[in-house]
């Protein structure tokens, strides 16, 4: 049975850390090789708790550090991830048909998200990758993966979603158009059946 005490660590890894695994694979078919220390010494800290009679908050607090540490580098990776599929899309499209689509109101907002999830991500790689001190690192951690890391994540799927409803606008426009061609080619056969119908007939007369 669940000791009470560690039901919040339980629902943030159940609730948080597993769906963005699953996010993470569903991508990428890839695993986060990162986690294959950050979950096991989550449990390791679980199971010293369970069984120590002294230093349990020491365990404790371990494991949800732990526990913070994966979920920062799942949501790392996904926003990684997340950020390519945006610049694939971007390639693959003008610039005046971004523009065009949805009245004019697509690419204003794109665009901005797109910069506010740069200017998250670049203060991110300037915290992460200048010299700190063990304890300067683990706040640093801490602050990302609390406001930042989640910022970017929540943009880029706003986004992906923009992009989705791009996709599906795009495609209804192309079948509205070929219906326009085959309504052209329709009305342009019916006429040359008729002229050739007439033809006959006053041929025969």
């Amino acid at each position: 049975m669940l000791n009470p005490e560690l039901r919040s660590l339980y629902d943030r890894y159940r609730l948080e850390l597993k769906p963005l695994i699953a996010e993470f694979e569903s991508r990428n078919e890839k695993f986060v090789t990162h986690l294959l220390s950050d979950i096991p010494f989550m449990f390791d800290n679980i199971a010293l708790f369970e069984i120590s009679s002294s230093g349990k908050d020491e365990y404790k607090a371990k494991a949800e550090e732990h526990l913070d540490h994966a979920i920062f580098n799942i949501r790392f990776c996904l926003v990684a991830s997340m950020m390519c599929y945006v610049k694939q899309f971007k390639s693959r499209f003008s610039k005046e048909s971004l523009e065009l689509f949805d009245s004019g109101r697509f690419y204003p907002r794109f665009i901005q998200l797109e910069n506010d999830v740069r200017t998250i991500t670049k203060a991110i790689y300037k915290l992460l990758f200048r010299k700190h001190t063990e304890n300067d690192l683990k706040q640093a951690y801490d602050k990302l993966n609390a406001n930042a890391l989640k910022q970017a994540y929540d943009k880029l799927k706003e986004m992906e979603n923009m992009i989705s409803e791009y996709h599906a606008g795009s495609l209804v426009n192309g079948l509205l158009k070929d219906s326009k061609v085959v309504t052209l080619f329709k009305w342009g056969f019916s006429i040359a059946v008729a002229l050739l119908i007439n033809y006959l007939i006053l041929k025969l007369a």
